[in-house]
């Protein structure tokens, strides 16, 4: 009888400790307060990231810190949509490991293959890392991850590196700003030229604007708000689609004292979204506007109810 006792004490020791190792092995730790969580597959911080490159779709993206701020390597004029960016290497890091199986010795069994999505990671203090996505976990709920760090290690993590990682150039890039542009006193476009003296705003034919005429113009240029970046660096035959080749556009230039503040591009509005196409010119990007403000740039008449 005491055998038989003995013998299930042990089996129920060897039971707990058996849980408390599966336990272990799936990441999960118990915090201070006793609450099970999950610990991050590295113990680098977002803080930590230098740079990141990935390709996807034949589109090849670098990104690098330079003082703080994120540059885009392959197009170093382009500027860069820090939020985002830095919002990719916190998830990144952040990744929790649900799950890490060990000792593995073909990472094809986890679809870990040359054909696996990629991010390369540089770090502040010199190492690197290269993630590797896997396939989908046998229960759907999970990814499978490599990390080049941990060579015979495999991670199930519960967001798809892919998914980390889609947005596409024109959501890594910032959208041009327009400025206040109160304090201009010329405004030149492809319909009128109007030039502010004394206080007063005239047009080219020495007509006396109305005073809310300019600064309700220009208050309208200033609030034009982007519905969405459509391209970067368009060539001109793409350019010439959209309405927005030299010959085609309407142009509104405005300055100050001879120093031009802002040129806006306008072109023809698109059938599907009923959107205008714009452009900021010695820019590479192309949005989206509203098309009826567009449409009242266009206008003196709208500004200037009695010009012909």
């Amino acid at each position: 009888m005491k055998k038989i006792v003995k013998l299930l004490a042990l089996a129920l020791i060897a039971a707990l400790l058996f849980t408390l190792f599966a336990h272990l092995k799936n990441g999960a730790v118990e915090d201070g307060a006793g609450q099970s969580k999950t610990l991050p597959v590295t113990d680098k911080t977002a803080d930590q990231v230098l740079a990141l490159s990935w390709s996807r779709a034949s589109m090849h993206y670098a990104f690098e810190k330079q003082n703080g701020t994120w540059i885009n390597v392959l197009d170093r004029e382009l500027p860069v949509n820090q939020a985002l960016l830095s919002s990719m290497a916190q998830e990144l890091c952040a990744l929790p490991a649900l799950q890490t199986v060990e000792n593995v010795t073909a990472l094809s069994d986890y679809g870990v293959t040359d054909r696996s999505f990629r991010v390369q990671v540089q770090y502040t203090d010199g190492t690197a890392c290269e993630y590797a996505m896997g396939a989908v976990t046998p229960f759907g709920d999970s990814v499978y991850l490599h990390m080049s760090t941990d060579a015979d290690t495999v991670y199930a993590v519960p967001k798809a590196l892919s998914s980390i990682f889609s947005p596409v150039l024109t959501q890594l890039t910032a959208w041009d700003q327009i400025p206040d542009l109160s304090a201009a006193d010329r405004i030149e476009t492809s319909s009128f030229t109007a030039v502010k003296k004394d206080g007063v705003w005239t047009l080219q034919d020495g007509t006396v604007m109305t005073e809310s005429a300019a600064p309700n113009f220009l208050d309208a240029l200033s609030s034009l708000e982007w519905t969405q970046m459509y391209a970067v660096r368009a060539d001109e035959k793409t350019l010439a689609l959209w309405g927005l080749s030299e010959d085609q556009r309407h142009t509104v230039t405005v300055s100050k004292e001879g120093q031009t503040l802002l040129t806006l591009y306008i072109g023809s509005t698109d059938a599907d979204t009923s959107l205008t196409y714009c452009k900021l010119a010695n820019s590479p990007m192309v949005y989206q506007a509203d098309s009826a403000v567009c449409e009242k740039l266009r206008q003196l008449s709208h500004w200037q109810p009695d010009a012909i």
